[in-house]
């Protein structure tokens, strides 16, 4: 095991899954080095490795043994309900690491394992003394749930910023539930 085996575990276990496209972006591999890397991860019984949908990347998730190169546990399952909106957080990490927004950041696993909040959002990013709530909707939440979110960053002086990346149909919904809050802004998730 190489330092940046034991740092793909990391990665692939703070957000319990992801797909080799992120791997590569990530670590900056090309594609047929990140499946090398994978597949010997795979080989020795590191990772596992699912092909969920039809002409798309599968994920990858840490094993037992793999999780113990990290400070999360393993993943208990793949939720196909959720994949899509999981492997979109992590695309919307990279994107904002692309941008050198991020110096530190927890995932919604490590966010749950160290605060008890009423909401978990999807990731929290630090930037200088700035803490960015990261949220990604893909489907329209009922209003009540909204209000209670709504609720949530209104009273939680740790956030000091919230930004939702919602398909564009969300958009207009999206901002009437947080009209009149200024630190809460939406983005079009693409």
């Amino acid at each position: 095991m190489t330092r940046r085996d034991t740092e793909i575990l990391e990665f692939i276990n703070r957000f319990g899954r992801v797909n080799i496209d992120q791997i590569s972006k990530y670590f900056g591999l090309s594609q047929v080095r990140a499946y090398q890397v994978m597949s010997r991860l795979k080989k020795i019984g590191m990772v596992d490795h699912t092909r969920v949908f039809h002409n798309e990347c599968g994920v990858f998730t840490c094993t037992t043994d793999g999780a113990k190169f990290t400070e999360n546990e393993k993943l208990r399952e793949l939720h196909i309900a959720t994949l899509k909106h999981d492997l979109s957080v992590v695309d919307v990490f990279l994107g904002m690491c692309g941008n050198d927004r991020v110096e530190s950041f927890m995932t919604e696993r490590e966010i749950r394992k160290n605060c008890d909040w009423d909401h978990y959002p999807d990731m929290i990013l630090r930037h200088g003394k700035e803490r960015i709530s990261l949220e990604i909707e893909l489907s329209r939440k009922s209003k009540n749930r909204m209000e209670n979110i709504r609720n949530f960053y209104l009273k939680n002086m740790e956030i000091d910023k919230v930004v939702y990346f919602v398909p564009r149909e969300l958009m207009d919904y999206l901002n009437s539930c947080f009209d009149g809050i200024d630190f809460i802004e939406t983005r079009e998730l693409i």
